[in-house]
């Protein structure tokens, strides 16, 4: 007689247990279909970066990051700041202010959108005027622009140690150099 009170415990553990599982399960499912709905909300935005093609637990992560931070383009954030990390520079749609410039940028209203559909500012010199990230070598710390489409270009963006982007030395500020937070490990 007392194994059924124990066999009932043991069978309500097992509801509980299956009824984790489905949860566990499900949540993954809900993340792979929010990474769509961001792929797609980004690729018709145009956003510089939404179309490099990384993807994985590392993608995944730096979206939800991005998102946390209240990144308008998580996803664009996570493709330029895995490439970053890969390849140890910014992707083909970034183009410095002297470039473009060069190209009519700033001349009489002209936006980087005006110049390039899905182009950004990206790779110039951050002098850490702020004090806010650690001490480095003049010239070594670039940034990048984030959640660009058309217009003002925004308050978002990435700032790196350039020699030292496989190693995670990448920050992202949402509030124009007042904050910084480390971009999570790879």
């Amino acid at each position: 007689m007392q194994t059924r009170p124990l066999l009932s415990r043991l069978g309500a553990v097992a509801v509980v247990g299956v009824g984790a599982l489905v949860w566990y399960l499900t949540q993954g499912q809900a993340a792979a279909v929010d990474l769509e709905q961001y792929q797609q909300q980004e690729a018709s935005a145009q956003v510089c970066g939404h179309d490099l093609g990384l993807d994985g637990p590392e993608v995944e992560t730096l979206v939800a990051f991005g998102d946390e931070q209240g990144l308008r383009y998580p996803y664009a954030f996570a493709q330029v700041t895995a490439y970053l990390w890969l390849i140890g520079e910014l992707p083909d749609c970034y183009m410095t202010k002297s470039v473009a410039s060069g190209k009519g940028w700033k001349n009489s209203g002209t936006t980087v959108d005006d110049i390039d559909e899905d182009g950004a500012i990206g790779g110039d010199t951050f002098g850490n005027r702020e004090g806010l990230l650690p001490n480095r070598p003049r010239g070594r710390y670039a940034e990048a622009d984030l959640d660009y489409v058309r217009g003002n270009r925004g308050a978002a963006r990435l700032v790196y140690d350039r020699e030292l982007t496989d190693r995670g030395f990448i920050w992202l500020t949402v509030d124009h150099y007042d904050s910084f937070e480390r971009i999570p490990e790879l």
